[in-house]
């Protein structure tokens, strides 16, 4: 009898965390339109940390099957404020690893 109650226990399990990685993995398609409505928030936040003109277009959240998420950036400009480039970036990634994060750790996992 305990045989059967475990086995059923692990299967439910397996299914709930299959379910999860499926929503992970999917999540972008959801999400991806909310991110693009802060892109005046996060520029401006840039802005003041930075004190440069930042320019972000095409923000996208991005997630791997190996568990890492991330924003992905089509192009990404900084310019001094006389309008002197500072930094432009086509196609940015950043992406890090969400296992460490359990452990407290942050780690990045792509620069792109």
């Amino acid at each position: 009898m305990n045989k059967k109650i475990l086995k059923k226990f692990g299967i439910a399990l397996l299914a709930a965390a299959g379910s999860l990685y499926i929503i992970f993995l999917a999540l972008p398609l959801i999400v991806n339109p909310i991110v693009n409505g802060y892109t005046p928030q996060i520029e401006a936040e840039i802005n003041k940390a930075t004190g440069l003109v930042s320019r972000l277009d095409g923000v996208r959240l991005v997630t791997t099957p190996k568990l890492t998420a991330g924003l992905g950036i089509n192009k990404f400009t900084l310019t001094e404020q006389d309008n002197m480039p500072f930094f432009s970036a086509d196609d940015f990634r950043i992406k890090m690893s969400l296992i460490p994060l359990l452990a407290g750790r942050i780690e990045i996992d792509t620069v792109q």
